[in-house]
């Protein structure tokens, strides 16, 4: 492994959350920027807000599967899912869950959906698909071991291994294409398109057009879930360390992340996550892997 895996364990009465996050190893620096298992017992049931994100993602449930009661892109009707991989999207998906959940995630880069999974990432955007669709009996396969393996350690080696065998199986994302996605990423959100067709010579609309050809959104909207990402973690953190009755500053955070003022945090968590940030800091309860620590290592591209 490249690093040591950040854990973490609470347990209060009946509930458990038992979760772990890691860095990949070296080989899949690039095309994947962390993995994350959970273990959840004894919560309420519910409907969990599966926030959007830059990432293209792979879950992995080990025990019951995950059932998603609506994505963004409204072709996809309800269904249920022992493993998936969804897209960059730019709404909330709906998970409905009995208070139990126990899976591993894997967070891509669109070049690691081209490298690993064979398909651009526009093939997946506002969706999920079955894994076991994307890489045959290879995801059953996978599966099994990361089930047999004895904690999240050795899963997270399980996955190093195997992706790191599938790295070259796929092509790879155009040079331009994988450039302005790193400048992006690496802007906090914050560069422009105006920056990006002036670094390329490329106008702006030939940079829409690429993006969704590859991406399945534009460069606007790749800056926006980035800072919105950024507010998410921010807002996740300054919240477990808030003094008991203190509030977390939403202009802090808009400052922080980019955002013109907090009028603007406010109107890109109504459109992305369906909700202001203020009442997802309420409602939110269940620690789901998209909710873990950041990863221990954040390498460029991610």
């Amino acid at each position: 492994m490249a690093a040591s895996p950040h854990r973490y364990a609470q347990q209060v009465t009946e509930q458990i959350a038992d979760t772990s996050a890691a860095a990949p190893a070296a080989p899949l620096r690039g095309l994947v920027t962390g993995y994350a298992g959970s273990r959840i017992v004894g919560f309420a049931p519910g409907v969990h807000r599966g926030l959007p994100t830059h990432h293209v993602g792979l879950i992995i449930a080990l025990d019951q599967p995950i059932h998603l009661a609506a994505m963004p892109d409204r072709r996809q009707p309800p269904c249920s899912f022992q493993m998936l991989a969804h897209g960059l999207r730019t709404g909330p998906a709906a998970i409905v869950h009995e208070g139990n959940s126990y899976s591993v995630s894997v967070n891509l880069t669109p070049d690691g959906a081209r490298r690993l999974l064979g398909v651009p990432a526009a093939a997946l955007a506002g969706m999920a698909l079955s894994l076991d669709e994307l890489l045959g009996s290879m995801a059953a396969a996978l599966a099994e071991r990361l089930a047999a393996a004895p904690d999240w350690p050795a899963r997270f080696a399980v996955l190093d291994e195997v992706l790191t065998r599938r790295a070259g199986a796929g092509e790879q994302t155009a040079a331009v294409l994988t450039h302005m996605w790193r400048r992006i990423v690496d802007s906090g959100g914050c560069v422009t398109v105006a920056e990006l067709a002036a670094e390329t010579g490329y106008s702006r609309q030939h940079l829409r057009t690429l993006f969704a050809r590859e991406y399945g959104v534009g460069p606007k909207q790749v800056a926006r879930l980035v800072r919105f990402g950024r507010s998410h973690r921010m807002l996740r953190d300054l919240a477990r360390r808030r003094p008991p009755g203190r509030r977390v500053s939403l202009a802090e955070v808009a400052g922080r992340c980019g955002y013109y003022d907090q009028a603007h945090l406010a109107r890109d968590w109504n459109e992305l996550a369906g909700c202001p940030p203020s009442a997802w800091l309420v409602s939110e309860e269940l620690p789901f892997v998209q909710d873990q620590p950041p990863d221990p290592v954040a390498p460029s591209g991610s």
